[in-house]
């Protein structure tokens, strides 16, 4: 028998995986909801287990549908026209969404780096293909919300690296930003930056200034967590190096160095 104790555990560590940005480090969430499940299942076997053991158990299934219900909100799915499958339509994708953001930018009197991700073109193999939409779309709001911000100018938007969870239920895609604004509409896009609820977290941060112009430059790693999709085949995170087996050669983030 799993003991009523562990039940309430397993609803612990799935609260911690939809909450944490650490996510990635965390047992599978499938795991976890398996283990409460099987706790549920062998109390109700028992024929009369005591009611405090049934009352916590119910309170951790409880507790495990409010986590996942969170879970869906931080991590929302990649909007389907970033899903598409052929070269064409995915092409289309990018150069519709580069016109705009230049089109915006030029009304703004914003520069935007040349060229932006992919405005040369995506690549021929569906798997990268898919990948790349994926940075598309990340690029498309955190330019965006740039724009809206009032930055001077946007000197740096790279795609960097794209991985999954243990499971490969959620996918973070991580983009390296760079840009000069004046302080207040620095303080406006990092909040605009820090937004949960659209999956979106400033990973790495450097602030540099004012300087010329009275300008910040502003250095940042914005994450985006979304669902997975198998057709990316994007590989589980490194872990700490303390947490790898010896003699055994973890697996790679996609961009990750050898």
């Amino acid at each position: 028998m799993i003991p009523a104790y562990r039940v309430a555990i397993a609803g612990a560590a799935v609260t911690a995986i939809a909450l944490g940005w650490a996510w990635w480090r965390s047992e599978s969430m499938a795991a976890a909801l398996a283990a409460a499940e099987a706790g549920r299942t062998e109390l109700r076997t028992l024929g009369a287990p005591d009611a405090q053991s049934v009352a916590a158990a119910e309170a951790a299934a409880k507790d495990q549908g409010t986590a996942l219900t969170e879970a869906s909100i931080i991590a929302p799915a990649i909007p389907e026209a970033y899903l598409v499958k052929d070269i064409p339509s995915a092409a289309k994708r990018v150069r519709d969404d580069v016109e705009v953001l230049r089109l915006r930018a030029e009304r703004l009197g914003i520069n935007l780096p040349k060229p932006l991700p992919l405005e040369t073109g995506v690549n021929t193999d569906a798997g990268v293909r898919g990948v790349e939409l994926g940075f598309m779309h990340l690029i498309r709001v955190c330019l965006d919300r740039a724009l809206d911000a009032g930055v001077k100018r946007v000197t740096k938007a790279e795609m960097g690296r794209a991985w999954t969870d243990p499971s490969g239920t959620y996918a973070c895609f991580a983009l390296e930003l760079e840009l000069d604004a004046a302080p207040g509409a620095v303080k406006n896009l990092l909040t605009d930056l820090a937004d949960p609820a659209s999956g979106l977290a400033v990973a790495r941060l450097n602030l540099d200034g004012p300087k010329t112009e009275g300008l910040q430059r502003l250095s940042a790693t914005v994450v985006r967590l979304t669902v997975n999709q198998a057709e990316w085949k994007l590989q589980p995170e490194l872990p700490p190096p303390s947490a790898a087996k010896p003699g055994t050669k973890p697996a790679r983030g996609l961009g990750a160095r050898p």
